[in-house]
């Protein structure tokens, strides 16, 4: 199925966060012995929890966090998929251009992170930002299966300094030679409206990049 031009190919968006919308996920963590356990429920504090995370999945996740805190994007990008076999070249090639467009604005307005520490859950309140690198129907056909990791951080100098999450969905499974990325979801936890207007900016920009290259490319 193609996609409309007039949105981007990804998605994008500003959202207040509130978990009580969230569907129902599991929650796989280790505890204090080292064993592994899979409830519907976050664990409890005592558990001495800590995030049980793939060895393949775990390449990926370093993988980003290297690129963001160093700011080379570069390197970040083709960690996405982008289903050239389904869409073409030049279509997968101009939604690598705007994710490496958004991640560059992302950057640009809120500063590189400092260090990750995964954690178990999101915080149930925060502003946030996304992009994910195909359509919704593609990944539902795809052969992957999907898992969230939340890592927690702060961006930006000085007192610009915000603590934020980073909620990335990797497509990963059985089926699935090596793990890639679906989707980079920054959560901003004490936001206030300057957030809310970087925000804003990052997302206006960027969806105005991706119509000015959807329409370059329509053109005979």
């Amino acid at each position: 199925m193609r996609r409309s031009w007039v949105l981007p190919a990804m998605l994008l968006w500003l959202a207040f966060g509130d978990r009580s919308l969230a569907q129902t996920k599991m929650y796989r963590w280790v505890d204090a012995e080292g064993r592994v356990h899979m409830t519907d429920t976050p664990p409890p504090p005592s558990a001495g929890a800590r995030p049980a995370i793939e060895s393949g999945d775990q390449k990926v996740l370093a993988q980003i966090e290297d690129g963001l805190t160093a700011g080379t994007i570069d390197t970040v990008v083709p960690l996405f998929r982008y289903f050239e076999d389904v869409v073409g070249t030049q279509e997968a090639a101009t939604d690598r251009t705007v994710v490496a467009y958004f991640l560059g604005q992302m950057q640009e307005g809120f500063g590189r992170a400092k260090g990750f520490e995964a954690v178990l859950t999101p915080s149930s309140r925060f502003m946030s930002a996304r992009i994910e690198s195909a359509s919704a129907d593609q990944w539902n056909a795809s052969e992957c299966l999907y898992k969230s990791y939340t890592l927690k951080t702060t961006m930006g100098e000085g007192a610009a300094v915000q603590p934020a999450e980073l909620v990335v969905t990797l497509c990963t499974g059985p089926r699935v030679e090596h793990p890639t990325l679906r989707q980079i979801d920054y959560h901003f936890t004490s936001p206030d409206a300057s957030t809310a207007q970087k925000i804003g900016t990052v997302l206006t920009r960027t969806i105005g990049e991706s119509r000015r290259l959807r329409s370059s490319a329509s053109r005979p």
